[in-house]
Parts: C-alpha cells; sequence; structure tokens
C-alpha cells in the first residue's frame, strides 16, 4: 500500500515573531489578553514559543483545547457551540472557561461546567453584526448565577463601526449588569497585523469599554499570528515508487 505524501508548510520564524511582537504590543497598551483562535493556526509544535505572547487558546472541540492546554500551558477557552453532551463532556476538563451560545446549552451543561469550577459566559447576538449567540433582547436582569463573562463574536472583526454599533446595544441593555461581571470577549479573530487594518482605533474603543466597565477583556486571533509568515513548500519531494509497508 503506497502512503499519502503531504505537502509541508514554510514558517518564516522571523515574520511570525513580528507578528507575535506586535499583537503583545497591543495587548500591552490596551491591557488585553489575546487568545489564539486555533482553527486559523493549529501549529501546536510553536505553542510554547506563541505562549510567551499570548495568554491562551480558544477551542470549539475536545481536541483542539487539549493540544492547547497541553502545549501552551496557558488559559484554555471553549464554546459550547451545537456539541452532544458526549463532545461537551470531553470537552470540559480541557477548559479554564466556557462560553454558551444558547439558553438550551446553558442549561443543559452549565451545572456541569460549574461543578467542575470553570467559569462561564455568554455569547450575545446583535443582529447582523454578531449573528451567532443569545439575541441580546433576551437576556434577562439579573444575568443567571454562574454567568461571570459575556461575549461578542463579529461577524467581520475588521468592521470597527459594526464594533461600535453592537458595543453601544450592549451598553444600552447591560448596563446595570455590567459591573457584575468579571470578563468580557470579543470572538471573530482580529486581524491585528493586517496593515490596513485600523489597529489604533481598535485600542482606543477596547481601551474606553475596559475603563468604563473594570472587565477583563479577552480578543481572538488567528491570521494575525500567522499572516505572511505561512506558505506551502514550493517545491514538494515527488518520490517516482510507492513505500512499500515495511518502510514507515
Amino acid at each position: 500500500m503506497a502512503h499519502e505524501i503531504t505537502t509541508p508548510l514554510l514558517i518564516d520564524q522571523d515574520q511570525l515573531l513580528t507578528n507575535l511582537e506586535q499583537i503583545w504590543a497591543s495587548a500591552q497598551r490596551t491591557r488585553f489578553r489575546a487568545l489564539l483562535d486555533q482553527s486559523a493556526f493549529p501549529a501546536w509544535p510553536l505553542y510554547p514559543m506563541l505562549g510567551l505572547y499570548l495568554s491562551g487558546t480558544f477551542a470549539g472541540d475536545a481536541a483542539l483545547a487539549y493540544q492547547g492546554l497541553r502545549y501552551m500551558d496557558r488559559d484554555s477557552h471553549g464554546v459550547a457551540d451545537g456539541l452532544t453532551p458526549a463532545e461537551f463532556t470531553d470537552l470540559l476538563p480541557w477548559c479554564h472557561h466556557m462560553t454558551f451560545t444558547s439558553w438550551d446549552q446553558w442549561e443543559q451543561f452549565g451545572p456541569a461546567a460549574r461543578e467542575k469550577g470553570v467559569t462561564c459566559g455568554l455569547r450575545v447576538a446583535v443582529g447582523d453584526l454578531c449573528p451567532s449567540g443569545i439575541p441580546l433582547e433576551e437576556l434577562p436582569d439579573p444575568l443567571p448565577d454562574g454567568i461571570s463573562g459575556l461575549q461578542l463574536h463579529l461577524a467581520d472583526p475588521s468592521d470597527l463601526t459594526a464594533l461600535d454599533t453592537a458595543l453601544d446595544a450592549v451598553e444600552k441593555r447591560c448596563a446595570g449588569q455590567l459591573p457584575k461581571l468579571f470578563q468580557f470577549s470579543f470572538g471573530g479573530s482580529f486581524p491585528l497585523t493586517d496593515p490596513d487594518f485600523d489597529l489604533a482605533g481598535l485600542e482606543e474603543r477596547l481601551s474606553r469599554f475596559r475603563t468604563r466597565w473594570h472587565l477583563l477583556l479577552y480578543l481572538e486571533v488567528g491570521e494575525a499570528v500567522a499572516r505572511n509568515a505561512v506558505s506551502p513548500l514550493p517545491h514538494p519531494p515527488v518520490f517516482s515508487f510507492p513505500f512499500q509497508e515495511r518502510h514507515p
């Protein structure tokens, strides 16, 4: 039987470090914690190095959460989006924080998360700007016991006007609840290292929001880490004969 030959990737370490340093500098200026969206850059052999610049990882399944916690050993955030009870049970041990995207998920899985000492948050939907989550107008006042954070998952993280609109809606709806929370997270893999992205504008908005509500802020990054640093090997090896079973 022939063995499949996959195309390896080239990683420009200098560019990768430049990206990480830019993300780290932004996090220091704004005092947010950057989480790696592993679906965008699941290069786990590099996680020990990434962990020097990032605050942890974000995952939607047990395999990625385990990978992030084992190899980066920083904050591990999970999301219970569309998981079966068995899948949630597998994911939970590898997470420090869990985000729920519906009331059914919270009612079904929240007690187990709280029993394990995992902090819990709710993803909030704000129209087409943040379409995934619990509709903002459905949030009760006060929030359920055990909820220590909220999340906005933007459809387009590069659109700061959309971010302004979504944050304004959350602040108006949850003005009495935000001071009681511990953290607030922003999902959607923000393009912090894109030269065309208004990084200063994002930092100003996040700093203002953090100062007003005194919350710990988390920001997801993915492509920003790998931007211009990853490419296919230009000339992958070609073998004119199949490997035999006795040759691994």
